[in-house]
């Protein structure tokens, strides 16, 4: 039993490999695969056989001769199946189907109510799900699964989501009301993790294997990739609950108390002189900043060297080779991005000088593109376990 165990573990693996080195050069033959991966020949036919028989790969015609039979090329097939992504924000719903390359197919947008029961929740949720397949055009037998995100305490081996509190959610089983709602696998994980997976197979991240992706928005977490996996530490919760790393010498010097869009708001409005007109948005305050308003650019200016305390702290532990700040504050872009970098060139420049510190790349529909490479990320570990 446990070399049978054993020989799955590596097949997975090596089925992983290859469906990953196809998604980020092929098309190729299994000459180059094998050459490339240092798997065996007969390895590669194998793995390529049973992907091919479960259409997650397809030939796409004949490569140059090195001396012999010209060789098949082989590539992923872009209709062999789909994943769905949602993202259950405090204002809305927004959930996308994406193809094997993380390329969105079709997409929808639902608003939420804040008075909506968990009933009426769950009711758009599904409703939101089925337009998105619906419009996509693509029959359910092609999805594969279901990837959802929410900011709380999630257990994502169960899929019930412990506590969510911008929902007043409490021990909500959303997998199996989901898998009960589409017969389709479901899986369910804390949204910062899911911007981590989407920056770092198609974001900012792409050619690094380690990086700290900080969401900063409502309220503020981070995701670890090591050595290109997500580290979940021993509790599940590695980068959770970075809100409470200490910035400033203050009762109230949390890092939550201090970055998110509540705080920033807050110092926007005590600085602000009476009378004067006070953006009621983050991202209003950063295009006013970007304009010159020294109000504004004090605030972010501010907020950038208050972050660069915690990446500091961040980087001097887990030496990633990046840093990537998403969420709504991310788009701020230079006028938070540079008062990070001055701050960390400015105490720590020799000593964290190989760390980059970017801006997210994927914008608005990262949490729900990465709740489907989440989904994705499972699918090439074990493609066996999703053939439909």
């Amino acid at each position: 039993m446990k070399s049978k165990v054993n020989l799955n573990l590596v097949r997975e693996i090596n089925s992983s490999l290859l469906l990953d080195l196809l998604k980020q050069k092929g098309p190729m033959s299994k000459y180059d695969m094998s050459k490339i991966t240092g798997l065996s020949a007969p390895a590669v036919a194998n793995i390529i056989c049973l992907l091919l028989e479960i259409g997650f790969v397809k030939e796409t015609g004949i490569g140059e001769s090195v001396g012999g039979r010209p060789p098949l090329l082989l590539e992923l097939d872009m209709e062999g199946g789909f994943v769905v992504g949602v993202d259950i924000g405090s204002d809305n719903i927004a959930v996308v189907l994406v193809n094997f390359m993380g390329e969105i197919i079709s997409k929808t947008t639902t608003p939420m109510d804040p008075d909506d029961g968990e009933l009426q929740v769950f009711d758009k949720i599904t409703a939101t799900i089925t337009e998105t397949i619906k419009k996509s055009d693509r029959g359910r037998s092609k999805i594969l699964g279901i990837g959802v995100g929410i900011s709380g305490d999630v257990d994502t081996q169960k899929g019930i989501i412990n506590h969510a509190s911008r929902l007043n959610w409490t021990n909500v089983p959303l997998k199996s009301i989901l898998e009960n709602s589409f017969h389709i696998p479901a899986f369910i994980e804390e949204n910062v993790r899911l911007l981590s997976f989407a920056e770092k197979w198609y974001g900012a991240g792409r050619n690094h294997d380690d990086l700290v992706c900080i969401r900063v928005g409502d309220d503020i977490g981070a995701g670890i990739i090591v050595d290109g996996t997500f580290y979940p530490g021993s509790s599940g919760r590695a980068g959770a609950n970075i809100g409470e790393m200490r910035v400033s010498d203050d009762e109230d010097g949390f890092l939550k108390n201090r970055v998110t869009s509540g705080a920033i708001l807050r110092r926007m409005k005590e600085l602000c002189i009476k009378d004067t007109l006070i953006p009621d948005n983050v991202r209003d305050i950063a295009i006013a900043a970007s304009e010159g308003n020294s109000d504004c650019l004090r605030v972010m200016d501010e907020t950038g060297r208050y972050l660069g305390i915690a990446i500091a702290n961040i980087l001097a532990c887990l030496d990633p080779e990046l840093v990537i700040i998403g969420g709504g504050i991310a788009q701020a872009g230079s006028v938070l991005i540079d008062p990070i970098k001055n701050y960390l060139d400015t105490f720590y420049g020799e000593f964290l000088k190989k760390t980059k510190v970017v801006q997210a790349q994927l914008g608005e529909e990262a949490f729900s593109i990465g709740a489907a490479t989440f989904v994705l990320h499972r699918v090439f570990a074990a493609p066996r376990e999703f053939k439909r």
